[in-house]
């Protein structure tokens, strides 16, 4: 779904002429990052689910509240002074900063909040990863 989101949403920032050529390369890395992080939250919460049945449920309540706590429709210049620590702690918003910045040319990249989340990003990662090859030996006796 969100391939082909982008894919229209390019033509129509194409026939716009909105697109700028340097920045959309931004997209790249932004789409890694968050293919990336995908997959090591799902290993762990599915490595998890498989154990405990009740995580998919504490996963589907988390991700609304983490939608909420991502700056997806909106610049983290509007944030609150206030709020920025648990923006800041968030690894989903530097990748959409980046996506703002290769798509809309708005938005500010902030260095230092993106290497920060990219660290929480590969620790997430590896816990994933790590999770997943302690538990997958027993997911058929769980099952």
């Amino acid at each position: 779904n969100m391939i082909v989101s982008l894919i229209l949403f390019l033509v129509i920032l194409a026939i716009f002429k909105i697109i700028l050529f340097p920045q959309i390369l931004l997209l790249i890395p932004a789409l890694l990052w968050l293919l990336f992080l995908t997959i090591g939250i799902s290993l762990f919460t599915a490595s998890l689910n498989v154990r405990f049945r009740d995580v998919a449920f504490f996963v589907q309540t988390l991700l609304i509240l983490w939608f909420y706590a991502t700056p997806v429709l909106y610049s983290m210049d509007l944030i609150p002074e206030s709020l920025n620590l648990l923006f800041s702690v968030n690894p989903l918003t530097s990748i959409f900063e980046l996506m703002h910045v290769a798509l809309l040319n708005q938005g500010v990249i902030n260095y230092q909040l993106t290497i920060f989340n990219l660290a929480i990003s590969v620790l997430i990662i590896i816990i994933g990863v790590l999770v997943f090859k302690k538990e997958h030996k027993y997911f058929v006796d769980w099952l």
